[in-house]
């Protein structure tokens, strides 16, 4: 396995087409098996991790991945009682794969 960061910038708040998007990029190739650390910056330059998952893509589980995240990223904004304009989302991953580049 070979361990891999993918930033991606963005000047919006997290949705479920945006994190689907980024996390379909790197899982998007058939076969792969993957390891994801799902985390986001905020505009003021802080970190947050949203969760670590395994990807198995015959498993078909990046909607779990996606949905996991998203509750995760609701119980934070509850928590905090702030909505902040993200900067990056960040997902580093070792995979069994290189995935193929594709525009977001």
């Amino acid at each position: 396995m070979s361990a891999m960061i993918r930033v991606f910038k963005v000047k919006s708040t997290l949705s479920l087409s945006l994190l689907r998007k980024c996390v379909l990029s790197v899982v998007g190739v058939p076969g792969i098996m993957a390891f994801l650390k799902i985390s986001i910056r905020d505009g003021h330059g802080n970190y947050y991790t949203l969760g670590s998952y395994f990807y198995n893509s015959s498993s078909g589980g990046e909607n779990k991945i996606v949905e996991s995240v998203l509750l995760l990223y609701n119980s934070f904004l509850s928590y905090y009682s702030f909505n902040p304009v993200l900067s990056q989302i960040i997902i580093y991953y070792e995979t069994t794969k290189k995935p193929k580049k594709r525009k977001l």
